[in-house]
């Protein structure tokens, strides 16, 4: 699911979370090469297993191997973890000149795959190489003219511009600013690159129930099951009116803008705040309105928060007309609501706390007075 910032409720998806969990196995394998799992991984797979090269169709059911095919999977999707551990090069004895990504974004067994053909120490260190009087002289023979010899020009500037120094190698993770591994970051660019992000941000009360800021959350989204939408997703609905007022289709905007009780409950809000409330015809019409208006960041916090638990009493109606046997009152959904919200914020948050009678006088004025 995405982050807020994008439209979702920043829940990690456990597809997200158990790739960057099995990932965190690979990092380990980089920069941990003296464990007795890794020495057991390299016998089997060869020295650097097979990170770089195809998985073979008769792999067995080895472990290593199945971690190996989710990463590769994701690649296939386009989300390529590997290309986020980049090798930091200090005194070049730990990295692997052909096959470790230590200059550039691919390493130098795939770039010049000509000269790697000609390599006899396949397994070679950096600071081995560099240490050679003549690069080529672990080859066994010298390059010749053609794509051979424009690879070992190409490669032999790049090994010049090499500066070695006396600290340890060590890998490097993009991804955070730190340079170290973290699970929550490959979560977080596995689910920004598979989950459907929006440009608008999730409206979340902080002193409103987690369950309510749900509802809203999906009711901004259009995903409540009004029956409307239960039609449109094939569900046999007997009658596709408004079950509150019983005049017109029971859509989202309708439901909690167009229907003549929510109406008059807005018109209620408006006079016990002492503003004006147009009339709604859909949620675009109410974000408009509500970020056009003059008031206080808290005052718009707390005005918010009394739409949202409108909304959510006004559902909770809707569902006891349909479902129970003892329908509901009406002239009690505007009391339950100012009686419900007042008490959700004095209880969860530390930036409210409105006295009672006060909240019922004025509300702009009692938290204007705390």
């Amino acid at each position: 699911m995405a982050e807020k910032q994008f439209g979702g409720l920043g829940v990690s998806s456990l597809f997200a979370l158990n790739r960057a969990l099995l990932f965190k196995w690979i990092w380990r394998f980089l920069n941990h090469q003296t464990g007795l799992w890794q020495s057991i991984i390299k016998a089997i797979h060869g020295p650097y297993g097979s990170l770089d090269a195809p998985i073979p169709r008769r792999s067995g059911g080895s472990v290593w191997v199945m971690i190996r095919k989710s990463i590769d999977a994701l690649k296939s999707k386009g989300i390529d973890l590997m290309q986020f551990c980049n090798k930091v090069i200090g005194n070049g004895s730990s990295t692997s000149f052909w096959y470790d990504r230590w200059n550039g974004d691919v390493c130098f067994k795939v770039r010049f795959h000509r000269l790697f053909n000609l390599e006899l120490q396949k397994d070679i260190s950096v600071a081995h190489k560099l240490q050679l009087s003549d690069s080529s002289s672990s080859f066994r023979r010298r390059p010749r003219g053609g794509l051979e010899e424009s690879q070992w020009n190409e490669m032999s500037q790049v090994i010049d511009n090499v500066v070695l120094s006396p600290i340890n190698d060590r890998w490097r993770w993009t991804l955070n600013s730190n340079g170290f591994f973290s699970v929550s970051s490959v979560r977080k660019e596995i689910d920004k690159r598979v989950v459907a992000m929006s440009s608008s941000p999730t409206r979340w009360s902080t002193i409103l129930p987690i369950k309510v800021n749900v509802f809203i959350w999906r009711m901004f989204l259009d995903k409540l099951p009004t029956r409307s939408n239960l039609s449109a997703r094939g569900v046999d609905v007997p009658c596709v009116l408004c079950p509150v007022c019983d005049s017109e289709v029971e859509s989202r905007n309708h439901l909690f803008f167009g229907c003549s009780l929510v109406s008059e409950l807005h018109r209620l809000i408006g006079r016990w705040w002492n503003i004006h409330i147009p009339e709604f015809t859909d949620l675009f019409s109410w974000e408009s309105w509500f970020k056009d208006l003059r008031l206080t960041s808290l005052h718009k916090l707390v005005l918010e928060a009394t739409f949202f638990s409108l909304w959510w009493h006004v559902w909770k109606f809707r569902n006891d007309s349909v479902f129970e046997m003892v329908k509901p009152k009406k002239c009690m959904l505007f009391d339950n609501t100012i009686t419900q919200t007042l008490l959700w914020m004095n209880h969860r948050s530390r930036k409210v706390r409105v006295n009672w009678a006060a909240w019922l006088k004025d509300p702009l004025d009692a938290i204007s007075n705390m």
